[in-house]
């Protein structure tokens, strides 16, 4: 029963709920956890405070453009991009920055062009503002050579300055409590698995018991306990039944002197010669005036007749 179960749709159905609950919830969790911490002022924030997991809020006013972006493909159709920033931290520090939407990709563009007219003294100041909410992430070794590229090989900073002032660390743009709701869908789902286990191992529970129930066997015998029912006491051995002093031992029964020397009941002519009592096929067969002791041997029967011969 139990390989039949493993191969059943069934199981299936249950994995299935399991590995999409665990993955909803697990990712809502998350999601719920983050957007219930309080978040880090970004006009505030330093560079000790960049940490992993760390969340951003805040809003930015400069940008030094573009370090990297990151095509998303499926079966070689590119399914979304992901554009990345060089903003700074503080007075002396940058750190990379991962657009949210194609929406603010344009403001930060714009706000690029902005930052290089304003250190160019072509601008007095920036007019365009990008706010955004974020989780601070570690970055790979590759990502993190494409922002030492920029920084070095364009804006002109040394490997040194570049070590000491990049940190190995990106700002990523995020709506906190929009994906929570897959929380609770994950936990409705893994609930529905834990009950769907719980029915299997019932069912399982309750098969093996029907088996098991099938012999028992009785202490201080070798026969099986349903053989009650074929041998039964009440039946075969009750000598009450098979012996029953009422019927082959009274005496008065057996031996009645009523019955034997009752000269009127022997030499009666009318009860030997009628045809009609002794031919009545009603009055032979009939099993219950036979073998019913008070029509055969009753006193009744001998007073009735005694009086008649008298007469």
């Amino acid at each position: 029963m139990k390989a039949n179960f493993f191969n059943s749709n069934l199981f299936r159905i249950i994995l299935i709920l399991l590995v999409i609950g665990v993955m909803l919830t697990a990712f809502g969790v998350s999601d719920f956890i983050d957007s219930r911490k309080e978040p880090i002022k970004y006009e505030e924030l330093t560079a000790t405070q960049l940490k992993k997991g760390a969340i951003i809020e805040g809003d930015i006013y400069y940008n030094l453009g573009q370090f990297e972006t990151i095509e998303h493909q499926k079966n070689g159709v590119t399914q979304s991009t992901d554009y990345r920033y060089v903003i700074p931290i503080g007075d002396d520090f940058y750190a990379g920055f991962e657009a949210l939407n194609n929406e603010m990709v344009t403001s930060l563009d714009t706000q690029t062009d902005e930052t290089y007219d304003y250190l160019d003294g072509k601008i007095e100041d920036t007019t365009t503002v990008v706010h955004f909410t974020g989780k601070v992430q570690k970055l790979n070794d590759e990502d993190y050579g494409f922002f030492k590229e920029m920084m070095v090989d364009y804006l002109g900073f040394t490997e040194s300055e570049f070590t000491e002032k990049c940190p190995k660390y990106l700002i990523e743009a995020r709506e906190f409590g929009k994906t929570t709701p897959l929380m609770f869908v994950g936990i409705i789902l893994l609930l529905i698995a834990i009950g769907l286990i719980v029915f299997v191992v019932l069912q399982f529970k309750k098969a093996s018991s029907t088996a098991g129930a099938g012999v028992r066997s009785v202490p201080g015998n070798s026969y099986d306990a349903n053989s009650m029912m074929n041998q039964g006491p009440m039946v075969n051995q009750n000598p009450t039944m098979n012996q029953g002093p009422m019927v082959n031992q009274n005496p008065t029964m057996n031996q009645g002197p009523m019955m034997n020397q009752n000269p009127t009941m022997n030499q009666d002519p009318m009860m030997n010669q009628n045809p009609t009592m002794n031919q009545n096929p009603t009055m032979n067969q009939n099993p219950t005036m036979n073998q019913d002791p008070m029509m055969n041997q009753g006193p009744q029967t001998d007073d009735y007749y005694g009086n008649n011969s008298n007469y």
